[in-house]
């Protein structure tokens, strides 16, 4: 009913034993924009459950809360594909943020292919510095010579803004793709 008398009663349910009532909790708060619930959402991106560690991702990817940025970072390790499908897409949220940007550099290597393709999305709001250009643009090099046509399409638009010389050899082994 969107009613926003119902965050404190919702807000005390993700404490419950119940792992989907804590998940769907989230998502209620989410759905209410209940910004003021941040830090205990916060420290729900470390619980066990998965599908509440999923939400409380969406939930951050809503509001870009950089204090949740360190936790959300202890993500790129998480044995559950969602999460970390969530985690590099909402990533983006977080530009310019060099600890995001080194955590989508770790998820470009994911063997999941939507969480590569959305971390070469996220990694293509960011500018790097000149001391992670080398390895930026080695992303994008290589992300145009994938067998998926998205991250192919993803590399050469962003080499293609940053108007790079040294992408030339690529966008030639590209086309021959």
């Amino acid at each position: 009913i969107e009613n926003k008398k119902a965050i404190p009663h919702i807000k005390n349910l993700l404490n419950d034993e119940s792992c989907w009532v804590r998940a769907n909790a989230i998502e209620s708060l989410r759905m209410l924009n209940a910004h003021k619930c941040k830090e205990i959402i916060s420290k729900l991106l470390l619980d066990n459950c998965p599908d509440v560690r999923i939400n409380a991702v969406k939930f951050f990817e809503s509001i870009k809360y950089n204090k949740a940025l360190s936790k959300l970072l202890l993500l790129v390790k998480d044995n559950n594909r969602w999460v970390r499908i969530l985690l590099a897409k909402t990533l983006k949220t977080y530009a310019p943020s060099y600890e995001a940007m080194k955590a989508l550099f770790y998820l470009v290597e994911d063997k999941e292919i939507w969480t590569l393709i959305y971390a070469y999305t996220s990694l293509s709001y960011y500018y790097p510095s000149n001391k992670q250009k080398n390895i930026y643009f080695s992303i994008f090099h290589n992300g145009l010579l994938n067998n998926n046509e998205i991250i192919r399409k993803v590399s050469a638009v962003r080499l293609y803004e940053l108007k790079d010389k040294s992408s030339i050899p690529f966008f030639k082994k590209a086309m021959a793709l």
